[in-house]
């Protein structure tokens, strides 16, 4: 029976813990677009910051920095073109 639970407690944990993971990916997502929107520099800290995550966090997850790192580039790549446009 004590088996049972401790099985049980440790699924808890593992799908909490996925569920942490998720929620904190989509908040660093969230934060990647109101900063992208504002024209904000973009750093891995200054995202961590407005995400209220650790930078270890994103440095964890690769997918999640390289996600961050090309809509950050297709940002200025954005930009760059409207001011080569105005010209």
């Amino acid at each position: 029976m004590a088996e049972h639970t401790v099985a049980g407690h440790t699924d808890r944990l593992v799908t909490a813990r996925r569920l942490d993971s998720v929620n904190k990916t989509n908040q660093v997502l969230a934060a990647l677009d109101a900063a992208l929107g504002t024209g904000e520099p973009f750093t891995i800290a200054a995202l961590a910051r407005r995400a209220g995550v650790s930078r270890r966090f994103i440095y964890d997850h690769p997918e999640l920095r390289a996600e961050a790192e090309r809509r950050s580039a297709q940002a200025a790549d954005r930009r760059a073109a409207a001011s080569g446009a105005s010209r």
